[in-house]
């Protein structure tokens, strides 16, 4: 029997936190408060990993330059957007269809591989 786990006002609280702190955090990285160690795998290897490129997507939609973000990383540019958005979603108590939250981890697992296979394509290795 699966176990379904309901999201909760307090689920949805905090993960509108953790979408604020990803958001504020490539502010505090453009800013040059803090900056991101660099990435081991591209490092041993020379191409990007499976979320380079990520970090700059975000940093790109808190600046709404949207094609740059895009171009940066297409999962990284959503994923920021999504950040944008679910604050105010779950202040409301939007939640996902069941059918929805099923698909998800197939869907994240495809967006992710065609975003690497993008970034790969537009970036030569080191």
């Amino acid at each position: 029997m699966c176990m379904q786990i309901q999201p909760t006002g307090s689920h949805r609280a905090a993960t509108a936190l953790v979408a604020i702190a990803l958001l504020a955090a490539a502010r505090a990285i453009d800013a040059g408060l803090v900056s991101p160690p660099p990435c081991p795998i591209r490092a041993l290897t020379g191409w990007p990993c499976l979320t380079c490129g990520m970090t700059t997507a975000f940093i790109h939609v808190t600046r709404f330059d949207f094609p740059g973000a895009f171009h940066a990383s297409p999962l990284g540019a959503l994923l920021a957007l999504t950040c944008f958005a679910w604050p105010p979603l779950a202040l409301f108590g939007v939640r996902p269809r069941d059918r929805m939250v099923a698909l998800l981890p197939l869907a994240v697992s495809i967006a992710t591989l065609l975003s690497w296979a993008f970034v790969a394509c537009t970036t030569r290795p080191a």
